[in-house]
């Protein structure tokens, strides 16, 4: 059985071959989670409706990867995780973990 978790796992795969989060540039730390902020408001009709998700969207060179609201909530997953990781590692850089 497939559990919501085995989906994000998927999730991620997908994601890399959309190229996100794009390679190839410097990653400013609050993107991970300005990306996984327009995902998730992407999934509200009103705020998708109103374009709200495409201001929050930090990649201007990577499309902005409209799927169902369901997908883009696991998307939205994949990059929550991302930047919890992100500041995890930069915690025991900086011997704060």
């Amino acid at each position: 059985m497939n559990t919501i978790l085995d989906e994000i796992t998927a999730e991620r795969q997908t994601l890399a071959e959309l190229g996100l989060p794009p390679k190839g540039r410097p990653m400013h730390r609050s993107d991970l989670a300005r990306a996984a902020a327009a995902l998730v408001l992407s999934s509200v009709e009103g705020f998708a409706e109103a374009d709200w998700p495409r201001v929050f969207w930090p990649w201007k060179q990577a499309p902005f990867p409209l799927g169902t609201p369901r997908e883009n909530l696991l998307r939205s997953a994949v990059l929550i995780i991302a930047a919890i990781r992100r500041l995890d590692r930069r915690a025991t850089v900086r011997g704060k973990a």
